[in-house]
C-alpha cells in the first residue's frame, strides 16, 4: 500500500501550487529574520527540493532568532512502498517527511490557544522497527520549554506509517528526535510564524 503524504499546505481554499527555487526562500528568510542561517547535511546525497511562491509578512525578528541554525537537508532516503518525495529523510529504520529546506512556516490557524505552534509531520517506521513513536526536542538558539507531540496509533499500529503533530512552544531553531523500537532519527528545523502561508499564492 502506497504511503500518502499528509502535509497540510492548504489555506481555506485548499488549493495547492508549485513552489520556486531555493535561493528565493533563503533570500526571504535572511531579509525578514535579519540573520544568516547555516545549512548542514546529516547524510548524503541532498535531494531536489522546492521553494515557496509568495513573499509573506513574518513576525520573526533578529532579536528572536539565532545567527545560525544547522538545518537538516533531507538525504533522499525513501521509506518502503512510499511515494517519491524529496522531503523524506531517514536512516533505514526511521524516516520523517521534512518541510522544504527544513523551514516550518506557522500561520495563525496553526497557533494553539496557549500560543504554541503546531505542525504536522509524517513518520515511517521501518519493517524491523516495531513499537510506539516518541518525539522529543529542544531549541538550539535560546532557552525554551521542550516541545510536545501528538500522534494516533488508531489504524496505524506499532509499525509503518504514522502521522504526528509536533507542538513547538515558540519560534526558533529546533532539534527534533523521533524514537521507536530502539531506533532514533534526529533533524534540525527552523520554525517561523507568518501571517500567510508562503507555500500558497495570495
Amino acid at each position: 500500500m502506497r504511503i500518502r503524504k499528509i502535509r497540510q499546505i492548504r489555506i481555506h481554499t485548499g488549493s495547492l501550487i508549485a513552489i520556486r527555487a531555493l535561493t528565493s526562500t533563503l533570500a526571504i528568510l535572511l531579509a525578514l529574520s535579519g540573520c544568516t542561517t547555516s545549512v548542514t547535511q546529516q547524510a548524503k546525497p541532498p535531494a531536489d527540493q522546492a521553494t515557496p511562491t509568495a513573499t509573506p509578512a513574518a513576525s520573526a525578528t533578529a532579536s528572536s532568532m539565532s545567527p545560525t541554525c544547522p538545518l537538516t537537508i533531507p538525504n533522499g532516503s525513501q521509506p518502503p512502498n512510499s511515494t517519491r518525495d524529496s522531503g523524506w529523510h531517514g536512516n533505514g529504520a526511521l524516516w520523517v517527511d521534512l518541510w522544504p529546506y527544513s523551514v516550518v512556516f506557522i500561520t495563525p490557524n496553526q497557533v494553539t490557544s496557549d500560543g504554541s505552534l503546531s505542525m504536522k509531520f509524517s513518520w515511517v517506521r521501518g519493517p524491523k522497527t516495531i513499537g510506539p513513536l516518541t518525539i522529543e526536542g529542544r531549541r538550539l538558539d535560546a532557552p525554551a520549554p521542550p516541545l510536545q507531540s501528538e500522534s494516533s496509533s488508531l489504524g496505524y499500529g506499532d509499525k509503518g506509517f504514522l502521522p504526528t503533530s509536533i507542538i513547538f512552544p515558540i519560534e526558533g531553531c529546533w532539534e527534533v528526535t523521533g524514537k521507536a523500537g530502539g531506533a532514533s532519527l534526529t533533524f534540525v528545523t527552523l520554525v517561523l510564524k507568518f501571517n500567510v502561508n508562503p507555500y500558497i499564492a495570495p
